[in-house]
């Protein structure tokens, strides 16, 4: 994979990287985070994605807790409408280790409306890059 990659610390808990070629966001999520710091991390996230110009995002969570509900909610009112307005077309969800989160992740992004948003879920990185790669 040949990429210009730009890494930035987010919040203690999840670290962007810029991948131009595809002009996708990488975000490696890991812990448990909530609340005020999370949405923080969201919106952050949000204006790397808007600044880079980025069209998708790897979504890694394979080391990530699960989200309290009120969080994941505010995340698809407040952050998700912003992101289909700037542009993103597909979401590559490598997928927690946890079965809990795993099943709370996937219930999300299955339903999340009428927004034409390609998402597939990956075992691994590789598969989640190649299939970024094909779009």
């Amino acid at each position: 994979m040949s990429t210009t990659e730009v890494w930035t610390d987010n919040c203690r808990h999840c670290k962007l990287r810029y991948i131009k070629d595809s002009r996708t966001v990488y975000e490696k999520w890991k812990g448990f985070t909530y609340g005020e710091e999370l949405r923080e991390a969201w919106k952050n996230a949000l204006e790397f994605f808007r600044r880079n110009g980025a069209k998708r995002i790897i979504l890694d969570v394979t080391e990530s807790k699960v989200i309290r509900r009120e969080d994941t909610e505010w995340y698809f009112k407040n952050i998700f409408p912003l992101a289909y307005r700037y542009g993103i077309d597909a979401i590559a969800i490598i997928e927690s280790k946890s079965p809990i989160s795993r099943f709370a992740i996937k219930s999300a992004y299955t339903n999340i409306g009428d927004k034409p948003v390609d998402v597939e879920f990956f075992s691994n990185c590789r598969n989640a890059i190649k299939w970024v790669d094909t779009l």
